[in-house]
């Protein structure tokens, strides 16, 4: 399966990003999805993200013990 991009010349022509090694006249099936123009602003916020998580919850964080809670929590299970 090869996955590129394209962009669209008109309602049935497509201008690939790429060339495609097949035969000229091969018959393929095109699965078209739109192009999600903020998904890579997207991805740097959620690494953004991830990284701060993993310093907030890392291996340096201490460990704190049911002797430390001064007035227990009614609502809280175990």
């Amino acid at each position: 399966m090869t996955v590129l991009e394209a962009r669209m010349v008109d309602a049935t022509h497509l201008e690939l990003a790429e060339p495609i090694d097949l035969p000229p006249g091969r018959r393929l099936v095109v699965s078209v999805l739109e192009v999600d123009e903020q998904a890579e602003e997207r991805q740097a916020w959620q690494a953004a993200s991830s990284e701060s998580l993993q310093a907030a919850y890392s291996d340096s964080e201490p460990e704190y013990s049911l002797d430390l809670v001064k007035e227990p929590n009614p609502e809280y299970r175990r």
